[in-house]
């Protein structure tokens, strides 16, 4: 038995279809995070009247450091977005270092809700 079969044999198999990530040509858009869950580890983030769905894995600095837990709503961040079958979702999400913290209640997210 080869080291795949165990690790299929002792584990759920993920039958759900692979994240269609970023092309690497996509621009990085700004954004405010409109919710953090770091108990869930997700997130969303209000950007261009869209709200981006973000995983705790999809937050990273430069160095490769988890910044998951140092989020906050309302932080500016900047971020690749991709589309999957949920909607949309964004990756490599950094803090943006040029954003001022913005009043969360300020931002409108996508069903027009304050």
């Amino acid at each position: 038995m080869t080291q795949m079969a165990r690790v299929i044999h002792h584990h759920k198999v993920d039958t759900t279809p692979p994240l269609r990530t970023p092309r690497q040509a996509d621009p990085r858009l700004t954004g405010v995070v409109t919710y953090h869950d770091s108990k869930r580890g997700f997130g969303k983030i209000h950007a261009d009247g869209t709200e981006y769905f973000f995983h705790a894995t999809a937050c990273r600095r430069a160095d490769g450091a988890n910044i998951f837990h140092t989020l906050k709503e309302g932080m500016g961040v900047t971020f690749s977005a991709g589309e999957t079958e949920k909607g949309p979702r964004a990756f490599e999400v950094r803090v943006d270092p040029d954003a001022k913290p913005v009043d969360v209640r300020d931002v409108v997210d996508t069903r027009g809700n304050r």
